[in-house]
């Protein structure tokens, strides 16, 4: 089966084969074994990696190598559970690439000790989590308490600087006008307060789906939903729910 043709009978919700860069390089790739563990690998990288350009690379070799699994026409279970996969990967894929950048630069301001710089870096991720709102993907649920958590970091080092700045003037008015104060603002103690990552992520219970709101220390532990009482595992907050397959 040519590509063009195949493209044209792929479900709408999912990429075609011709828009990713990789398009038609495996077409001759015939190992199944090999092409799913391609695939499972692209797409969990391209969930958890913080840089921009390698989830893409990675999303888009997945795009190639499911359709070159669908092409070599696997068992029923094979294709059913990897176009599961795909189309739950290209749904939640803008969110969480959004998502993992901001958390990405959060992670960056944390090990600075000026809170300007600071103010600097959450302000970037700021901007990325209001864009990533904008387009009202699936998964916008944990964007939103991201982008909440993020702002209130945004005002508490906002708020750290307004505090120096005033500070710094009642320290030059006592001095005199001749006068300067041997410290600065930027090396104070107030400096080299750091702004925290977000504490809190929101996961969903895969039984009934219901959204709850858990600690990052709790990812990967055991938990019971408090409304159906389902046992499940509480995921990492930028793990999508891709099948193993």
């Amino acid at each position: 089966m040519d590509i063009e043709n195949q493209n044209s009978q792929m479900p709408d919700i999912l990429p075609p084969r011709n828009s990713s860069r990789y398009c038609g390089r495996y077409s001759r790739a015939n190992h199944l074994q090999g092409l799913v563990r391609i695939f499972t690998e692209s797409s969990k990288i391209a969930v958890e990696s913080k840089k921009p350009e390698t989830a893409q690379a990675r999303f888009e070799l997945a795009i190639e190598v499911y359709y070159q699994i669908v092409a070599l026409r696997p068992d029923t279970e094979i294709e059913r559970k990897t176009t599961n996969a795909m189309r739950t990967l290209n749904d939640e894929f803008p969110s969480i690439v959004c998502m993992n950048e901001a958390l990405g630069i959060c992670d960056k301001a944390s090990k600075i000790k000026s809170v300007r710089t600071q103010l600097k870096y959450l302000r970037k991720a700021q901007e990325i989590l209001e864009r990533g709102l904008a387009r009202q993907n699936i998964g916008h649920t944990n964007l939103t308490s991201i982008y909440a958590q993020v702002v209130g970091y945004v005002r508490q080092a906002e708020a750290i600087i307004e505090k120096q700045g005033k500070n710094a003037n009642q320290r030059n008015t006592n001095c005199g006008p001749d006068l300067k104060s041997d410290t600065s603002p930027a090396e104070s103690v107030a400096s080299t307060q750091t702004i925290p990552l977000p504490s809190e992520f929101k996961c969903s219970c895969p039984n009934c789906t219901q959204h709850i709101l858990v600690p990052l220390s709790l990812a990967g532990t055991a938990a019971t939903c408090p409304t159906c009482s389902h046992e499940f595992t509480i995921p990492q907050p930028t793990e999508t729910k891709f099948y193993s397959i």
